[in-house]
């Protein structure tokens, strides 16, 4: 008996809370999240999209209405040699995938929303999470592979535009994930990494190009409360003499 009574106190004194914070990624990127790019750059495939294309790190470069990304394939005589010009300084789908990954730390986020500072001709882009239980992997895989090493796709949304936050695309999808993660990759619209059936068109008119402003979401945290040793003491004594007077009443004695 007491030891279930000091069970439920220590179910009282610990607990878990979820917490809505907006994290901005302009000029200046809020406390919590570290953020990086991604792309397809490794390997000498020199197609379009390269699905054969290794993921390597690529340099954020902030901006008042987001981030956008510069791939490691922008140098002269590369294959996406506009990446560092407009509208290919954002995080685009032209040539190459471009992606942010976010990496809240010891934090568990349930991403409920997002913003766009930016963007040029099309706005598609693809939502993913890390899930595996394993050490998150990602550089030197592709893209292809990820959803078999622990990422899951959350969606894809088309046509979001500038400014959307909580985002129901026009496919009706909505970016309530119900999916905690401490990695967050989220990039123009990528079909080899996230699936989806939108247009796959690699003209100009069809590429994606968007600068990422903002993500909101709920913070998942534990809190647990142990008591010090004084008043652990306290607290058994009390409970000790609960069940005592219990065990006193049920025996007919009276105070």
């Amino acid at each position: 008996m007491i030891n279930r009574l000091c069970g439920a106190v220590l179910l009282l004194l610990a607990g878990q809370a979820l917490a809505a914070t907006t994290w901005t990624l302009t000029t200046t990127v809020s406390p919590g999240v570290t953020v990086s790019g991604v792309a397809n750059t490794g390997g000498t495939d020199t197609s379009n999209n390269g699905a054969n294309q290794t993921i390597q790190n690529a340099t954020i470069v902030s901006y008042p209405g987001g981030v956008g990304i510069r791939n490691a394939d922008w140098a002269s005589g590369d294959v996406d040699v506009n990446e560092s010009s407009s509208p290919e300084h954002a995080i685009d789908n032209n040539e190459r995938f471009d992606m942010v990954l976010l990496n809240f730390g010891a934090q568990k986020v349930n991403l409920t929303g997002l913003s766009l500072g930016w963007v040029n001709t099309d706005s598609d882009i693809s939502v993913m999470a890390y899930t595996g239980a394993n050490p998150m992997s990602l550089i030197g895989n592709t893209y292809g592979s990820l959803v078999g090493l622990g990422w899951k796709v959350i969606g894809n949304y088309s046509d979001e535009g500038v400014g959307t936050v909580n985002i129901t695309g026009s496919n009706g999808q909505t970016l309530l994930a119900n999916q905690s993660s401490s990695y967050w990759l989220i990039g123009a619209y990528n079909w080899v990494a996230a699936g989806g059936n939108f247009t796959q068109n690699t003209t100009a008119g069809y590429m994606d190009y968007v600068k990422l402003a903002s993500v909101t979401g709920d913070v998942k945290t534990t809190i647990t409360q142990v008591p010090e040793p004084g008043s652990f003491a306290l607290i058994t004594l009390a409970l000790v003499g609960m069940l005592y007077m219990r065990q006193r009443r049920s025996a007919g004695i009276s105070a």
